[in-house]
């Protein structure tokens, strides 16, 4: 009698640990993870840009004359799984590095890269431009409205543009 007691005692402790222990998941222990940003980026845009003189210190508009209008996809880059790239044509145009988290999306940087062709050697990073939340920024996306921003300085033979992209999601 008294080994049918212990028995039973035992296997009703191991039940009780056994539902205490399932009861407290992985879950639970972890910190809740942030829905990934980035992801509302991703995709095809129409982009217009347009063009400054920054030689004299604040932008100063070109004129339509040198506007342009393309095509851009965003996507995840392969080296590095924090930055998202832009992309023409199969060609990565710039990188957007600290994406940090704002109200509607989020903002980036642009670091500075560089881009050879036919010879010549252009130098581009990302310009402090567009002002929200209380400073300026190189980049925003707004994921309420598909809609991505950046400005970007380039610098070819020693002389400084800026140029701004505003591109909506297709």
């Amino acid at each position: 009698m008294k080994t049918f007691k212990i028995k039973n005692l035992f296997m009703l402790s191991l039940a009780l640990f056994m539902v205490g222990f399932s009861s407290c998941s992985k879950e639970e222990n972890e910190e809740p993870r942030q829905e990934d940003i980035r992801i509302t980026a991703l995709g095809t845009f129409d982009y217009d840009m347009k063009f400054y003189d920054i030689l004299g210190g604040s932008p100063t508009y070109l004129g339509s004359d040198y506007d342009e209008t393309g095509t851009v996809t965003i996507r995840r880059s392969a080296e590095d799984e924090s930055m998202l790239e832009v992309v023409e044509d199969g060609d990565v145009l710039v990188r957007m590095t600290n994406i940090t988290a704002t109200d509607d999306g989020f903002s980036f940087d642009i670091p500075v890269e560089s881009h050879s062709r036919d010879g010549m050697t252009l130098f581009v990073e990302g310009y402090e431009y567009f002002q929200a939340y209380g400073s300026k920024h190189v980049g925003l996306f707004d994921k309420n409205k598909n809609e991505i921003k950046a400005a970007i300085k380039a610098e070819l033979d020693n002389i400084p543009v800026m140029f701004t992209i505003e591109g909506r999601k297709k």
